[in-house]
């Protein structure tokens, strides 16, 4: 499942102060407040704490705007070698073990060597 989010790098204060702007003001979800959910605990705490730790908000950024783009990079260059390493072996897939196969090797480094294989072999035996 993809997702399009075509305003995830327009920050928040450009968004009120465009809404300033056209006479209209900025609506909060009051769950946003609460650190019960994940999302807002990372977004309320842990951000700001890594912000700090390197020299402010915009470092961050930057350097998560940097893994991002060398991720991205590593799973068009990863993929497309896998798909042929294993075309070459004789190894043919439905679009389903495709799909989970591209999910599998862009979480190779955050699983490890060994759940990585445990999820590939996963993907191509299960439908």
């Amino acid at each position: 499942v993809a997702f399009a989010k075509p305003m995830l790098d327009i920050a928040k204060t450009d968004i009120e102060d465009f809404l300033t702007t056209q006479g209209l003001t900025w609506r909060e979800d009051s769950s946003n407040e609460s650190n019960k959910y994940l999302r807002n605990r990372v977004r309320n705490e842990l951000l700001p704490l890594l912000g700090d730790m390197v020299g402010g908000k915009d470092i961050l950024h930057k350097r998560l705007e940097s893994l991002d783009e060398q991720s991205r990079k590593v799973k068009a260059d990863l993929l497309p070698r896998s798909l042929i390493q294993l075309k070459e072996t004789g190894v043919y897939f439905q679009f389903h073990q495709v799909e989970c196969l591209q999910l599998c090797t862009s979480r190779r480094f955050i699983l490890g060597q060994n759940r990585s294989q445990e999820a590939i072999s996963y993907c191509l035996t299960n439908k």
